[in-house]
């Protein structure tokens, strides 16, 4: 399986019950497209690429406390996306967890993910997404409700969106007292079908990634296709949790052909999730993947979980993360690594990696040096405080539209910024691709 360094490590979640109440609505939804529809409802509108197929909704206990009011499935390049919208009627403000499962036309499993929205004020909706890089036919989701780790900012922020030809402008002013963070919008394209047609995210904040009170930021959203109808969902926070993930036993296996250089693990606050790393250096003298073996334990020595993370190819003398997220904390973890026939040719050494840090970012540049076009070249910043700690990490391909892999040709440079929640002393930063 391809190991894309953070969406795919959310397709490789162990979906662990150790922090949110076990209450959740499991349906089963097939089809192509969009439309809207409750979780539990066997009717369905909209369509997409390809013949719409009535969904079937295996056993879905309904909880009142929150309704899928919104579905949704379209295309962007190579990725396959879902997203989904959630309806929050607790009569206060919650969280969600959904565990998904990607399915192909015989209900066979593909592939797995998690998706999560923190927090969720009572009579709003929350909107997730997540993809995989192959087509699916159907979703199966658990959806699980919990108490919030952050305070909501609905009630203060208030956001408008006007169409002007073919661009959203979307603006999110703070009339609170309190400033808001990590204010996000995600941007839905509809045709007359409701199928999505382009989709966009983005973040409605300042430099310190905050909406301040009294302030307002505006950003747009274009369109290159004809669309009928624009939807926009949108996010944010305040109050961030301080957790002490404290010290983490680990083992420090080695053998001859890799390296193991470090191992990560923190609590990712701006998803509700924690997660658990580690970077191995292939000294094998040519290209090799690599695939690990992770046990996790608790505080008592129990096993919570084993996952088994992959990387597809990485050159000699370089480096790649693998990587489990849970949603919850562990005690110790132990590991095993191994060298795997590489799938594809690395790229590594075409790509020359400059880095530029600031406060709160890093710019990522890599330069193809090479003689071919370089495919699927992609990053990894892990921020690291003062003591060495994990406190953000961002990822995203060096070329490409958000999460759209694009190449690298001979000569030309690509360019990103990589984003921490908070101030950091250091960063970590991977870079890695291929060519088939």
């Amino acid at each position: 399986m391809k190991h894309h360094l953070i969406r795919s490590f959310l397709c490789a979640v162990l979906a662990l019950a150790l922090v949110l109440t076990a209450s959740f609505a499991l349906a089963e939804t097939m089809g192509a497209g969009g439309g809207s529809k409750n979780a539990t409802n066997d009717d369905t509108s909209g369509g997409g690429t390809g013949d719409d197929i009535a969904p079937q909704v295996t056993e879905a206990p309904k909880d009142d406390r929150f309704e899928v009011t919104a579905e949704y499935k379209w295309t962007e390049g190579t990725s396959y996306y879902y997203g989904m919208a959630v309806l929050n009627k607790s009569g206060a403000t919650g969280s969600f967890l959904v565990s998904l499962d990607f399915l192909d036309a015989n209900g066979e499993k593909i592939s797995g993910s998690i998706m999560s929205a923190d927090p969720c004020e009572d009579g709003a909706e929350a909107f997730m997404e997540t993809y995989i890089d192959k087509p699916f036919e159907r979703v199966r989701y658990e959806i699980t409700y919990a108490d919030p780790v952050y305070n909501e900012i609905t009630s203060y922020v208030q956001v408008t969106t006007e169409i002007a030809g073919d661009t959203a402008v979307i603006k999110a002013a703070n009339t609170g007292n309190v400033d808001a963070d990590a204010v996000q919008f995600y941007c839905l394209f509809l045709n007359d079908a409701g199928e999505v047609v382009k989709y966009d995210w983005g973040f409605l904040v300042d430099t310190d990634l905050q909406l301040k009170s009294g302030k307002a930021e505006t950003r747009t959203a274009k369109c290159d296709v004809p669309f009928s109808s624009v939807k926009v969902y949108t996010t944010g926070r305040t109050d961030r949790e301080v957790y002490n993930t404290g010290t983490v036993e680990i083992s420090q296996p080695s053998a001859e052909g890799y390296e193991v250089i470090r191992e990560y693990y923190y609590h990712m606050d701006e998803y509700g999730f924690y997660q658990y790393a580690v970077a191995v250096k292939n000294t094998s003298g040519a290209d090799a993947g690599l695939r690990a073996v992770i046990t996790l334990y608790d505080a008592n020595g129990g096993v919570i979980g084993v996952s088994t993370p992959e990387v597809d190819v990485v050159a000699d003398g370089y480096a790649a993360s693998l990587s489990v997220i849970l949603n919850g904390p562990i005690d110790h973890a132990e590991y095993t690594v191994e060298l795997t026939g590489p799938r594809y040719k690395s790229v590594n050494a075409d790509i020359q990696v400059d880095l530029v840090q600031d406060k709160y970012t890093v710019d990522v540049s890599g330069t193809n040096i090479g003689e071919k076009t370089a495919d699927h070249v992609e990053y990894e910043a892990w921020f690291l405080d003062e003591n060495g700690d994990v406190i953000s990490r961002d990822w995203n391909y060096l070329n490409g539209e958000g999460s759209v892999s694009g190449s690298i040709r001979p000569g030309e440079t690509a360019t990103k910024t990589a984003y921490s929640y908070y101030p950091y002393a250091s960063v970590d930063v991977y870079v890695m691709g291929y060519r088939k």
